[in-house]
């Protein structure tokens, strides 16, 4: 529950079960969960990234989710040039900043 920021267990699986693993939840509602120990017996431990919205998205972020999505090489684009074509600068900044990472996104 994002308001009383209490922890429930939800309804959906993630595609490998994780223990010890980094999480967060961004200010409009989207978990992420990084890596952790994937095999208890084996110690393996796992770097993959995992996303799900635990709320409704506005539609701009769902847009710039499918950008970066659709287009992986987007990041490569030089900012002046995704800044002619009319992308936010907000959004030219997340690339330039690393945040917008492309294992967050599938």
């Amino acid at each position: 529950d994002l308001s009383t920021l209490q922890w429930a267990r939800l309804k959906m699986e993630l595609p490998l079960p994780v223990y010890f693993h980094a999480m967060t939840v961004s200010a409009e509602g989207k978990m992420v969960v990084f890596g952790g120990v994937d095999d208890i017996e084996l110690n393996t431990r796992t770097s993959r990234v995992f996303s799900a919205w635990l709320a409704v998205p506005s539609l701009r972020s769902m847009a710039w989710e499918a950008v970066c999505h659709y287009q992986p090489g987007i990041s490569s684009v030089p900012p002046t040039i995704l800044l002619e074509e009319g992308v936010p600068k907000d959004c030219v900044d997340m690339l330039s900043s690393n945040t917008t990472n492309q294992a967050v996104w599938g």
